[in-house]
């Protein structure tokens, strides 16, 4: 499928989404982003703490809307063991199944020649709020972080001239789904890393990082204990009598 059709797929999903007047807020928000994120097959599969960060809800406020999402027949959930969870849309086509009251879409159209031409509106404008900072970029701090340990954690990116794009954030979502359980909970891996000096999510208790550091300092003392070993025999070889 080419690009303009995908678009088009894309944005028929999310007027859809928009005209379903009897969702809840939160399955509204959840459906609209797995709108976004889908493919030209209308499949998604975020991580649900990617999926919660990028609808601004906490987790279990998004398991909640999937729950509903998929009891009205707007998703299907794929779960594939040890690959995850894939969201297959089926809101496109549900435009129908909007509340009786609900005030249709006007689409703009063009005033006749006599009309008389409508004269500009003077509205008092009202100065907007400024984007919180975990909606100003792509980076958006996870649900529950302690804001100190946050920025602590990016200014270890930054000191490590390590991007945060979007697919940096998605990366880094996945690794604390990947690790989060009952005792380091997201929080915590967060503020363990920040306290490391870490720029990434690394296992707490096996530490790949530690290992990996371990393992190349234990390589370097191995090429120092070699050379000196064979520096020896050299010397010890030149002193034997001939």
């Amino acid at each position: 499928m080419d690009g303009p059709t995908a678009a088009a797929r894309a944005f028929a999903r999310m007027r859809a989404t928009m005209l379903l007047t009897d969702l809840r807020p939160p399955e509204k928000v959840v459906l609209l982003v797995l709108s976004i994120m889908a493919n030209e097959d209308g499949e998604a599969w975020p991580a649900i703490t990617t999926l919660a960060a990028y609808a601004s809800l906490g987790r279990r406020t998004t398991f909640d809307a999937l729950d509903g999402l998929e009891a009205r027949e707007l998703i299907d959930r794929i779960v594939t063991p040890g690959k995850g969870t894939t969201y297959r849309m089926r809101v496109e086509g549900c435009a129908s199944r909007t509340s009786a009251g609900a005030a249709p879409v006007r689409e703009p159209h063009s005033t006749g020649a006599g009309a008389a031409p409508k004269q500009p509106r003077t509205t008092n404008k009202r100065k907007k709020a400024s984007p919180s900072p975990s909606t100003r970029n792509a980076f958006p701090m996870p649900d529950g972080v302690d804001a100190t340990h946050w920025r602590d954690f990016l200014a270890n990116r930054a000191r490590k001239r390590l991007p945060n794009t979007a697919s940096a954030h998605a990366r880094l979502m996945n690794d604390l789904d990947r690790l989060a359980d009952h005792d380091w909970t997201i929080p915590r891996l967060i503020q363990h890393a920040a306290e490391r000096g870490w720029a990434g999510i690394y296992d707490p208790k096996g530490s790949d990082h530690d290992n990996r550091n371990r393992n190349s300092a234990r390589s370097g003392r191995s090429a120092v204990v070699d050379a000196y070993a064979a520096a020896y025999h050299h010397v010890r070889s030149d002193d034997e009598p001939i």
